[in-house]
């Protein structure tokens, strides 16, 4: 088995840390493989937590839980499903890449994170995409 790109960083004595996620998607253009990991960091006194998102190639994210619902609130109150969350690169007519971290809301709550990743082929066409889903935490699994 080969080793991760990226790697949970290591329980400390303020913080631990829980994989939620993890993706790898080829661009043949560069070739060269973007991963992207998705982790809960969980502060050990406060019990404070974030999701975060480490990537090989572009920027990261933190979501905060206060933020999260903010930005919920709003996409909600202005009927859309999502609303893309920090780093985010669109394509062009010269280049199809495509990286979104989505943030969804029901209701004005946040349900779900999605990273979102459609990279080239050789013929520097837009790939297929792929993507990571994974729900937000409501109360109860949030303090775990």
């Amino acid at each position: 088995m080969l080793k991760p790109l990226l790697e949970v960083p290591a329980d400390d004595h303020a913080r631990t840390y829980h994989q939620l996620g993890y993706l790898v998607v080829y661009d043949a253009v560069l070739n060269s493989e973007y991963a992207f990991l998705v982790y809960k960091e969980i502060d050990r006194d406060s019990k404070a937590w974030r999701m975060k998102i480490k990537s090989t190639h572009t920027e990261g994210a933190t979501f905060e839980p206060a933020a999260v619902e903010a930005k919920a609130r709003e996409a909600g109150a202005k009927g859309k499903p999502y609303v893309r969350w920090g780093f985010f690169c669109e394509p062009t007519m010269s280049d199809p890449r495509q990286i979104e971290y989505r943030l969804y809301q029901e209701q004005e709550k946040p349900t779900a994170i999605e990273l979102f990743v459609r990279l080239r082929t050789y013929e520097h066409q837009a790939d297929t995409p792929q993507s990571l889903r994974f729900p937000w935490p409501n109360e109860q699994q949030a303090a775990s």
